[in-house]
C-alpha cells in the first residue's frame, strides 16, 4: 500500500482502492525492464539498464530468477568474490569429499577453491559452514566473524578476531567463546521456529549429501531442482537426509528439496532487494533537492527519474491534507508534503506492476523496507501448507502469537540492514531514532533482533561450568529497545502479501 490508510486522507481505503494506490507510482523499475524485454541482442556491461537485466554472455537476465547455478551468476560471482577477498580463512576441502566431487563433469580445482561447471562447490563440514554463511550472508549479524559461525576449534580464531570475541591477549580461547559468537550472529532458531527449516539444517543436509550422493549435493547447491528429483528418487527415503525430524511430510526427499527450494527463495529477495536498492539511488535528500530545483509543478513534471518525483508528486497531491488548491503549485509547499507523506521513507520505493514473467512483481507495490517481511509471510504460509500449523506457541521457542510476529519482523529487519541500512532503518519507526547515524543505529538496533536460546543455554552451561554457580555469563548492554511493539509490521505485510502477484521464475 502507498499510502497511510486511516481516517486522515477523509475516507477508510478499502481493498479494491489499496490495489490501485499500488499501482499509483508510474516508472521506477518498469521503464528499463520494458525497454530490456524489447531488445533481442542482450545487454551489455556499459548499458544503462544493466542493473536491471544482468547475467552471464549477454543474456537478459531479471534479478530474482531461481536459475541453474552457472559462471557469471549474481550468486555465483557473489561468492567468488567473497572468497577472493579473503582467500587466506578459507577451510582446507576434505579431500575424501574432493574425490567424490572429482569424479563429476565440469570437475575443476584452484588451491583450496573446488568449482563445478565453475560455480565454488564447498568439500567437507569446515567447508561447507564457511560457504553457507558467505551465500547466505544477510540472514547473519553483520558484525559476525564468518569464518567462525558454525566452528567450535580455537584454533580457527586469529589475533585479530580476540577483540570481537571479547577475549584478552593473556587469556586463552575457548569452545565458549565461539558458542557465544553464534548466539549473537546467526538467526537459525529463529528461521526454524517460523519455517522448520534453516541454514544450519540445509548445511547439515549438504555435508551429509556430499559423502552419500555427491551429484545430488551438486545439483542442489547449483539449484537444478529437476537434477535433483531424478537423483533423489533414485534414493531409498531412509538414505537421504532426515532435515527436520518434526515435519509432517513422510517422504525425506520432499522436505530436501522444500527445503532448498526455501533457500534459494531468501536468494531471490537478495538479488531484489540489491537491485532495487542499486537502481537510481532514489533518496530522500534527491528528491527534495530535485523538487526545490523547479519553479512550478511543471519544472516537476519534467524531471527525469524514472518518472519516479513526478508521478509521486502528483500521488502526494491527490492525498496529502496540506496541498490544498490555493497552494498546491508550489514547489516548496510540494517538498515538504513529500516529506512528510506516509507514501515516502529513506530510500523509500514501491516496486512497480512489471509486466511479464519478472520476479519482482512477486512484491508488486510494496515498499523496499517492507519487501523481506512480506517475502517472509509467503515462506511461511507456504510452510503452513505443507506442515499445518507447525507455529503453535510454546514450540520452537515461540511463547504466543505475537512472539512469532515479533520474530518475523526481526528476521526481515536484519535481512535488510545487510542489503540497505537505511531502508531496515524505517521498518521499526519507534526505533528509528536510535544510535543517530546508520552506523550508530546498527550497533544499538542490530544485536537486539538475534535470539538464540538453545545456544545461550549452551553459553551459559560452560560458562557455569568453568565459573560456578555463582558465575553470570556477561551480556552486552544494549539501549532500550521497543522490542514489546516490533510485532506490529506485521499486519500490514500480511495485507501487502495478500494483494502480491505469485512468484515466478
Amino acid at each position: 500500500m502507498t499510502a497511510y490508510p486511516g481516517l486522515l486522507y477523509g475516507e477508510e481505503i478499502n481493498t479494491a482502492r489499496a490495489h490501485d494506490l499500488m499501482k499509483a507510482f508510474g516508472g521506477g523499475i518498469s521503464a528499463p525492464a520494458r525497454r530490456v524485454m524489447e531488445r533481442r541482442d542482450g545487454v551489455s556491461d556499459d548499458d544503462p539498464d544493466a542493473g536491471v537485466a544482468r547475467g552471464a554472455d549477454s543474456a537478459i537476465r531479471f534479478p530474482g530468477v531461481r536459475d541453474i547455478l552457472v559462471a557469471g551468476d549474481p550468486v555465483v560471482a557473489d561468492l567468488s568474490a567473497r572468497l577472493a577477498a579473503d582467500p587466506g580463512v578459507i577451510p582446507a576441502p576434505d579431500e575424501g569429499v574432493v574425490a567424490h566431487l572429482s569424479a563429476l563433469d565440469g570437475y575443476a580445482r584452484d588451491g583450496k577453491v573446488i568449482t563445478i561447471h565453475g560455480v565454488p562447490v564447498p568439500a567437507g563440514r569446515p567447508q561447507t559452514d564457511y560457504y553457507i554463511v558467505l551465500r547466505w550472508r544477510p540472514l547473519y549479524s553483520p558484525f559476525a566473524l564468518p569464518h567462525l559461525i558454525y566452528s567450535r576449534d580455537p584454533a580457527d580464531v586469529r589475533p585479530a578476531d580476540r577483540a570481537a570475541l571479547g577475549v584478552a591477549e593473556d587469556e586463552e580461547v575457548q569452545r565458549i567463546h565461539l558458542v557465544d559468537h553464534d548466539a549473537r550472529h546467526v538467526t537459525d532458531e529463529t528461521q526454524a521456529s517460523l519455517l522448520m527449516f534453516s541454514t544450519a539444517i540445509h548445511r547439515d543436509n549438504l555435508v551429509e549429501l556430499q559423502t552419500t550422493n555427491p551429484a545430488l549435493f551438486v545439483a542442489l547447491w547449483r539449484r537444478d531442482m529437476d537434477e535433483a528429483w531424478r537423483l533423489g528418487r533414485k534414493m531409498r527415503n531412509g538414505d537421504l537426509p532426515v532435515s527436520n525430524p518434526r515435519s509432517r511430510v513422510r517422504s525425506r526427499l520432499r522436505r530436501l528439496i522444500y527445503g532448498a527450494a526455501l533457500m534459494s527463495e531468501w536468494e531471490r529477495l537478495f538479488e531484489i532487494i540489491e537491485a532495487l536498492r542499486a537502481e537510481k539511488g532514489v533518496t530522500r535528500d534527491s528528491v527534495r533537492a530535485a523538487l526545490l530545483g523547479c519553479s512550478s509543478l511543471t519544472g516537476v513534471a519534467l524531471i527525469e527519474t524514472e518518472a519516479f518525483v513526478a508521478t509521486a508528486v502528483a500521488h502526494v497531491r491527490a492525498l496529502h491534507p496540506t496541498m490544498d488548491p490555493d497552494t498546491a503549485d508550489r514547489p516548496d509547499r510540494v517538498a515538504a508534503a513529500f516529506g512528510g507523506s506516509a507514501i515516502f521513507r529513506t530510500r523509500y520505493r514501491a516496486v512497480r506492476a512489471v509486466a511479464g514473467g519478472i520476479p519482482v512483481r512477486y512484491f508488486l507495490g510494496v515498499e523496499p523496507g517492507m519487501l523481506a517481511l512480506v517475502a517472509l509471510v509467503h515462506m511461511v504460509e507456504n510452510v503452513k501448507r505443507l506442515e499445518g500449523d507447525h507455529r503453535q506457541p510454546g514450540r520452537a521457542g515461540l511463547g504466543t502469537f505475537d512472539r512469532q510476529d515479533t520474530a518475523s519482523v526481526e528476521l526481515a529487519v536484519l535481512v535488510t540492514s545487510n542489503l540497505c541500512l537505511p531502508t531496515a532503518r524505517t521498518i521499526l519507526q519507534r526505533e528509528a531514532k536510535l544510535g543517530g547515524s546508520d552506523k550508530g543505529w546498527a550497533r544499538v538496533v542490530i544485536p537486539t533482533l538475534i535470539d538464540n536460546p538453545h545456544l545461550r543455554d549452551e553459553a551459559e552451561r560452560l560458562y557455569a561450568k568453568q565459573h560456578g554457580l555463582t558465575g553470570a555469563l556477561p551480556q552486552p548492554a544494549y539501549a532500550d529497545c521497543d522490542r514489546k511493539r516490533r510485532h506490529s509490521p506485521y499486519e500490514k505485510a500480511g495485507m501487502r502479501a495478500k494483494l502480491c502477484a505469485a512468484p515466478v521464475g
